[in-house]
């Protein structure tokens, strides 16, 4: 049994104790510096992101900590004294993911792997690829992406009213991909698309694309009797060496088409908003068409030369 008087000893160094984790952990905000942040969107009037992410690094590029602002206009912060560099972007996408951000400029966004047919209402196979983009991962397409960095804030002691001004610009491109003279097309089809050589990931810190090349999964939109389009967004396209560019078209009967539309990426008088036509598609009819009970896909038509 503890005596009373080492019982009173006990609880105070307990107490001691206590007071000691109490300054460690820095309940006292009394040295911190109240920073009003702001999003400036005069790159990109028309943006409109739920939420908003800060990173903040020290100066050597080690990650301080990690802020999420529901205003597109910003928000403040508790900062001790000192010199920060910053990276930031619009948050709550689901198919874009960070990765990366203990280094500074290693911090990247990227998009999650996926199946080819994704697009498709029914589960199938994954048909053959081109020979050239066969190894390529398949990742998502990201959705709409506003980011940037700021080198350098300075947080000084006991001044009021400090500010930080923050001008987010696009980080992804705008891809239309339009197939006209589609025949046997009905508006019920089950069809969907894949595009090759996209790139992977983006880094704030460098504002350029970055990771592999990557094969995104589309959607086809039912335009009218006898147009379909994909839109989509991308970080850019052959973030390593050039290569090849392969847009597909897979039905639900097991049928694909490959069409070369390299040129017409590389070529792009605007490559951050790119058109892509192709002219001329055959769709099997009920009767012409393979049952999905088949295993292997056929490549009918595979058209697989430059579409300009």
């Amino acid at each position: 049994m503890i005596k009373p008087k080492c019982l009173i000893i006990s609880l105070a160094l307990m107490l001691l104790a206590s007071g000691c984790d109490h300054r460690e952990l820095c309940y006292d905000h009394s040295h911190m510096e109240q920073v009003k942040v702001m999003f400036d969107w005069k790159n990109a009037p028309e943006a409109d992101p739920s939420t908003m992410v800060v990173h903040l690094y020290s100066e050597t590029g080690e990650h301080l900590s990690r802020y999420e602002f529901t205003d597109r206009n910003g928000g403040h912060l508790s900062l001790r004294p000192g010199r920060y560099m910053v990276l930031f972007h619009n948050g709550e996408m689901e198919n874009v993911k960070e990765r990366n951000q203990e280094k500074h400029p290693e911090y990247e966004l990227f998009t999650p792997e996926a199946d080819l047919l994704e697009p498709m209402s029914r589960d199938m196979t994954a048909p053959p690829r081109p020979s050239e983009v066969a190894d390529e991962p398949v990742r998502k397409a990201p959705e709409q992406v506003w980011g940037g960095r700021y080198d350098e804030i300075e947080v000084r002691s006991g001044e009021e009213g400090q500010t930080v001004t923050l001008v987010p610009v696009e980080a992804t491109g705008h891809f239309t991909v339009v197939i006209n003279d589609v025949e046997n097309l009905e508006e019920n089809y089950d069809l969907s698309a894949s595009i090759s050589g996209m790139a992977e990931s983006y880094s704030p810190a460098s504002g350029d694309m970055t990771g592999e090349k990557v094969t995104f999964p589309l959607s086809l939109e039912y335009t009218d009797s006898h147009t379909l389009t994909a839109r989509f967004y991308s970080f850019g396209h052959c973030p390593t060496e050039e290569g090849v560019h392969i847009f597909s078209v897979y039905t639900s009967e097991k049928i694909y088409y490959n069409f070369d539309v390299t040129g017409q990426l590389h070529e792009a008088a605007d490559p951050h908003n790119i058109l892509i036509v192709i002219n001329g598609l055959k769709l099997p009819t009920a009767q012409t068409g393979m049952s999905p009970s088949v295993d292997d896909w056929s490549d009918v038509e595979d058209i697989y030369i430059e579409m300009q």
